[in-house]
Order: C-alpha cells, then structure tokens, then sequence
C-alpha cells in the first residue's frame, strides 16, 4: 500500500516530470540531486493498475495533451516517447539514437497511457520486452 490516493499518484505520474511529481507527492530527498527523487523511486510508490490510469486519462484530454507535448520536448538520453502518426495511431518506445521497444496505438488515451508507465519505468501493458529498432 502506499503512502499516497490513487489520485495523488495519477497525477504525479501523469506530469512525465520527476520535479513536478516530487511536488505535488510531497516529496523531498537531500539526498538526491535538487531533493528530486529518482524515477525509481518513484515507481516503487505508484501503486495504481493500469486500468485506473487509462480511465483516468480517458477522461483527462489536457493532460493527454500535455504529456504528448511533453514527449515531443524531451531529447536527453534514453527516453521514452509518445509520437501522433499521420495515420491517427500513436508510436510509443524509448529513443536511444533509434526507436526501441516500439508499439502502435489506436486510441490516443491508451498510447499516453503506455507513455506514462514506459517514462516511469512500470510494466506496460501489450509489450513483451526486446530491443526491437523501428527505422
């Protein structure tokens, strides 16, 4: 159980910002560089399912949005992404100088979703771990 609502935890997870996170949960480790928990830390404390997340964002077409532009912002690393097709799916993975760990969605709130628990570091739902490249 932890220490955080369900609904705590959605949003933190959904900002796809370890500093924005580390606020709204509370959370500051002098320890850690600026007080930021790591990504680690946090997904030891994100108990929600899945499907809590995917009806939250189901409901939630801002931040939808907001954690795409997000995505679309990040370029440092290893990093997970959420990129709109031109044929309205959605490509979700991690970029490391190539696209990893590839999967399409149809539906816009699933591939955040997916998004959500790659960022994190969280078990994804439809996506049995290899280093698929896509070109």
């Amino acid at each position: 159980m932890s220490e955080y609502s369900i609904d705590e935890q959605l949003e933190a997870a959904t900002s796809v910002y370890p500093l924005e996170a580390a606020k709204i949960l509370r959370a500051n480790l002098p320890d850690e560089l600026n007080g930021v928990p790591s990504r680690s830390w946090f997904a030891q404390r994100f108990t929600f399912q899945y499907e809590d997340l995917l009806e939250f964002l189901k409901d939630s077409p801002d931040i939808r949005q907001r954690a795409i532009n997000r995505s679309l912002e990040t370029r440092a690393g290893r990093s997970a992404y959420v990129v709109p097709l031109e044929d309205d799916t959605y490509e979700v993975g991690h970029f490391d100088g190539a696209r990893e760990d590839v999967v399409r969605h149809t539906d816009e709130a699933a591939a955040v979703t997916d998004y959500v628990l790659a960022f994190w570091g969280l078990p994804r739902r439809n996506y049995t771990p290899k280093r698929s490249r896509a070109p």
